[in-house]
């Protein structure tokens, strides 16, 4: 496998594992986690490559917009496709989003909102904070917190993570491609345009 598929598939294992936590799952083996993060991986790849074809098909161009995000929802199963003509308007296409839109902001995906930062914090602002033993009062803290919080408490300085993706933001580097017939991205885009210029004749 190589480096990039790793790095993907160990930025996603944090994503389903709070997944996991707000849909009540404090615990889980080893095994059951890799085949969660296998399978969100592969959808994310599905729906990904359905949208650019998408794109593709209908208005040549690699970038995908709203439509090619919707065709490929129906496609891969997330979005119920429309029964008949009658329902091509506008407003039963939107239906779907809308419904799916509802979904992500139900309470069902509460938690997980509020851990990814789009929720706001009711222990932080506005509520009235948990009293603990003793009359302290107990900050809700999710375990991304806890974490940061216990890594700087290691690291005082960034040379740690010195030439990493998690390092801060350093001078632009070049992209290296590895595996095909072109190192660079100046070289491949030229290609990809020639490529395109063959199937549009």
């Amino acid at each position: 496998m190589s480096q990039s598929h790793d790095l993907h598939r160990a930025l996603l294992r944090p994503a389903i594992i709070h997944i996991l936590r707000a849909a009540g799952y404090h615990s889980t083996k080893p095994s059951v986690l890799e085949t969660l993060i296998n399978i969100a991986e592969r959808y994310l790849m599905l729906l990904a490559s359905t949208t650019a074809a998408h794109a593709n098909l209908s208005h040549n161009d690699s970038i995908p917009g709203i439509t090619d995000v919707r065709m490929a929802l129906t496609d891969c199963g997330v979005l119920l496709p429309a029964e008949g003509g009658a329902e091509e308007e506008w407003k039963e296409i939107m239906r779907d989003i809308r419904r799916f839109k509802k979904w992500l902001d139900g309470s069902e995906n509460r938690e997980i909102r509020r851990v990814a930062g789009m929720a706001p914090d009711t222990s932080a602002t506005g509520a009235m904070p948990a009293v603990g033993v003793g009359g302290g009062l107990v900050q809700a803290e999710d375990f991304l917190t806890v974490l940061k919080k216990r890594y700087v408490k290691g690291v005082l300085d960034d040379g740690r993570l010195a030439g990493t993706v998690l390092a801060g933001a350093g001078e632009g580097k070049e992209v290296v491609l590895e595996g095909g017939p072109v190192q660079r991205i100046q070289d491949w885009r030229p290609r990809q345009e020639e490529r395109l210029a063959v199937v549009e004749e």
